[in-house]
């Protein structure tokens, strides 16, 4: 007998397959992350499961690049896990001096806002980190196959990842100025009922 699939599964599964898109996503970008930002700017939750996919990643992503050499990935594995490592402690010791707190799931600064002074923080993360981890792996691919493929991998993760943010963040903000109005037309009309 052959069952009819319930109403919203299929729109559960499609919300499912691109939740774990994104967590996929975030856990490349955070990959490269930790190495383009500086590492007391990051948010005190920021680094957490999604540092252990990129982990779990790194040591499957060899399988894809069968008959290459995995070392110069698994270098830059223990380069980031060192990072990760850094990042805590760095937070930590902010938190303890009483320093401000940023956003506890911030990305970090990028580093390279010293370079590009004049350009929002935005299109730094969401333009030029991308690009340059793309380029990044795009010429490592002549020293190592497998870790110029993965930050090519990365770059996009970080793309994808940056730019969902942002969308939110739009998102949130035209909600609170879609609420700010609507509640400032519910006052006028309050005071309006009250003959103010």
């Amino acid at each position: 007998m052959h069952q009819q699939p319930l109403p919203g599964s299929r729109k559960m599964e499609f919300q499912n397959g691109v939740s774990i898109f994104v967590f996929l996503c975030r856990a490349l970008a955070l990959s490269v992350e930790v190495f383009l930002h500086r590492l007391e700017s990051f948010g005190e939750r920021y680094i957490g499961l999604q540092a252990g996919a990129a982990v779990l990643l790194m040591l499957f992503f060899p399988i894809c690049c069968e008959g290459q050499s995995a070392e110069p990935l698994l270098f830059f594995l223990a380069c980031f896990l060192f990072m990760c490592i850094c990042v805590r402690a760095r937070v930590h010791l902010r938190r303890k001096r009483g320093g401000s707190q940023p956003h506890t799931l911030y990305t970090g600064t990028p580093r390279l806002m010293r370079v590009f002074r004049r350009m929002p923080e935005e299109k730094v993360k969401g333009i030029v980190e991308p690009l340059l981890t793309f380029l990044v792996g795009a010429l490592a691919l002549g020293l190592s196959q497998t870790l110029g493929c993965y930050l090519i991998l990365a770059s996009l993760g970080l793309l994808v990842s940056t730019n969902l943010t942002l969308g939110y963040e739009r998102k949130r903000a035209l909600d609170m100025h879609d609420a700010f109005i609507e509640q400032r037309g519910a006052s006028d009309r309050f005071r309006d009922l009250r003959g103010e």
